[in-house]
């Protein structure tokens, strides 16, 4: 088994979402508007985004999107989300009778347009691009000989001597003009 990131494993239970909504839809026969809730910024904005992310990220945000509009999915604060009320270290008894599990969040009960309405910020975009690159991906390297005036070693394209670190000279990328 391997270790997933907290980011990811919100990610799992939104794609999940997706399925089971999806499935649920297909065993009734009708369509209704759904509404779909993370209390997870990250994987709000991996949806909503038009971006391309890394491959893990991507696969799972491009079949959510197949199965759901990303305009359906809205932020669900934490102080209200009853998925995180058995972290909140209540005990049994309470945890069996409370409310908020029992029948959902309160502001669900309201109209649609007094719903939390959450806004991302430009910070908490950024926070969610962090999270993307923190586990590093695998990158294939290949050079490509075109030409016949393409030089045939390495040296002649890199200058190794620039770098005291296989790992950084691993890494290098150079830079194109027009790029």
């Amino acid at each position: 088994m391997t270790k997933q990131s907290i980011p990811h494993l919100e990610l799992l239970s939104a794609l999940s979402l997706a399925w089971l909504v999806d499935k649920f839809k297909a065993s009734i026969g009708e369509n209704h508007k759904t509404v779909y809730w993370t209390d997870s910024m990250t994987t709000l904005c991996w949806i909503k985004n038009q971006r391309v992310w890394k491959q893990y990220v991507q696969h799972r945000v491009d079949e959510i999107r197949s199965l759901t509009s990303k305009d359906s999915w809205r932020h669900c604060p934490s102080h209200s989300n009853p998925a995180d009320l058995p972290l909140r270290g209540l005990t049994a008894k309470t945890f069996a009778t409370c409310e908020t599990w029992w029948k959902g969040s309160e502001f669900l009960y309201l109209p649609e347009s007094e719903w939390p309405e959450h806004r991302t910020t430009q910070s908490e975009d950024e926070l969610a691009l962090k999270e993307v690159v923190k586990s590093p991906s695998t990158t294939v390297h290949s050079l490509v000989s075109i030409s016949a005036n393409m030089p045939e070693k390495i040296d002649q394209i890199i200058d190794i001597n620039r770098f005291h670190d296989l790992t950084k000279l691993l890494r290098y990328r150079p830079r194109y003009q027009g790029r």
